[in-house]
């Protein structure tokens, strides 16, 4: 299955047939393995950020500036309230980069 979305998510965004969200996806996975303390086996793409991986509110805020930072990129309290799964957070995450690369001149 998640073979599967992966494939789909890919080819909504395929760069040229760069592997850009594949590495997109590595990168959050390491930033949460960072930041939550978890094994890398256990961040997939399906993973709920508070009943598999063990996220807290305190986790949430820490992880929101983790990526703002990593990405340079803002995150409002209400997208931030919407992240639930780690592919929640490369759909973000995606969105906001695409955004800020198409408002360069």
């Amino acid at each position: 299955m998640v073979g599967i979305v992966l494939v789909i998510l890919l080819k909504q965004f395929d760069f040229g047939g760069e592997t850009y969200l594949v590495e997109l996806l590595e990168e959050i996975q390491q930033i949460l393995v960072a930041q939550l303390g978890v094994k890398p086996e256990i961040v997939k793409s399906e993973s709920r950020l508070v009943e598999d991986l063990g996220a807290d509110s305190m986790d949430a805020l820490e992880l929101v500036a983790a990526l703002e930072e990593k990405f340079d990129v803002k995150i409002s309290d209400d997208e931030a309230k919407r992240i639930a799964t780690v592919s929640s957070i490369v759909s973000l995450i995606e969105q906001k980069l695409q955004a800020k690369s198409s408002s360069r001149p």
